[in-house]
């Protein structure tokens, strides 16, 4: 084990990633990057399936698994639609593309829960799938879904519930680096913190300049009660609006009502 290396990165999947979704990725990866089957060049081919195995062998295994999260305990948010490696990315996205064609054709909704989830990120977008995929719970994907992305925000932005709703705005809204900055101060300052306050300073050093989308005053008002209504434009810049209710007092966040 190679506590140095991301193995969560190496598979695209998250750091809450369910067994059967880690599962998923390695056999979709081993599936492209096998040196018996790539296309490319074999040497790049055994390092990827090399990096590939062992981060299966620690991840698939639960004793190990916790050793290693122990040792890196602080989550990295990585912010984008797509993993760093796009050809890992398509990799792994392209395995569950005609059993998801197929579920979509007879559940249309799924279509979209997908187009708002892999707004957030590719890698719970996977892991959705996955899931409904797996378990056959297609009756219930919203629900799995609100589950899942709750228990993304709280990986990289902790439980205080004026946090987790500033960061799916910033999210949604393509604010990189402001959402990195809300990352990296909650994995240092924990969640116990001033929500106000650090929103405040978030806003005036990375949204000053930011009024177009949304006015400095607004997000410096920025209110938060028990249902919290953020409204955000999605990243593709096409100027339309909608709206992401969570509900904080049941635990739940609602964007696909």
């Amino acid at each position: 084990m190679d506590i140095t290396k991301d193995y969560y990165k190496v598979l695209g999947v998250l750091p809450s990633a369910e067994r059967i979704v880690i599962k998923a990725a390695y056999k979709a990866l081993m599936r492209e990057y096998h040196p018996d089957v790539y296309q490319g060049e074999r040497e790049y081919a055994l390092r990827k399936a090399t990096e590939i195995n062992d981060a299966y062998e620690v991840l698939s295994n639960e004793v190990k698994r916790r050793e290693y999260d122990e040792y890196n305990s602080q989550a990295n948010f990585e912010f984008g639609n797509k993993n760093s490696d796009s050809e890992l990315n398509d990799a792994i996205h392209n395995s569950l593309n005609e059993k998801w064609v197929l579920a979509c054709k007879y559940c249309p909704d799924l279509l979209q829960v997908e187009k708002r989830l892999s707004q957030i990120s590719s890698s719970l977008c996977f892991s959705f799938k996955v899931e409904v995929l797996e378990t056959k719970n297609f009756s219930s994907a919203k629900l799995v879904a609100n589950k899942m992305l709750e228990n993304y925000v709280e990986t990289y932005f902790g439980k205080n519930k004026d946090i987790k709703a500033f960061a799916i705005e910033l999210i949604i809204g393509n604010k990189k680096e402001a959402a990195r900055e809300l990352n990296r101060v909650i994995a240092t300052l924990g969640s116990e913190v001033d929500s106000k306050f650090i929103i405040t300073k978030i806003t005036e050093e990375f949204l000053h300049q930011d009024k177009n989308n949304q006015s400095l005053n607004e997000y410096l008002n920025y209110q938060v009660g028990d249902h919290i209504s953020v409204k955000t434009i999605p990243s593709n810049g096409k100027g339309f609006l909608y709206f992401i209710y969570i509900t904080i007092f049941i635990g739940v966040i609602y964007i696909f009502m």
